[in-house]
């Protein structure tokens, strides 16, 4: 999740210091992952927050598994 979440942040221009939030949907077993290391993830990709919420902005897959997220620099 980190890498992917990462790589977002890249492709929309943004800032490696720049704050972000970020709104996920993950199945199952990655859902669990997400919400185990939630602060781990927080602080990697510098999420003031990181929540499960409906999203469909950018898609991509792990372990086979769908991860849909929203990655949106905080003001």
């Amino acid at each position: 999740m980190v890498n992917r979440i990462q790589r977002a942040r890249k492709e929309l221009g943004l800032e490696v210091s720049d704050r972000i939030h970020v709104l996920y949907v993950a199945p199952g077993e990655l859902a669990v992952a997400a919400e185990e290391y939630a602060d781990y993830i927080k602080g990697e990709v510098l999420a003031l927050t990181f929540a499960s919420g409906e999203t469909a902005l950018l898609e991509t897959e792990i372990d086979g598994m769908r991860f849909a997220f929203d990655v949106r620099r905080a003001d």
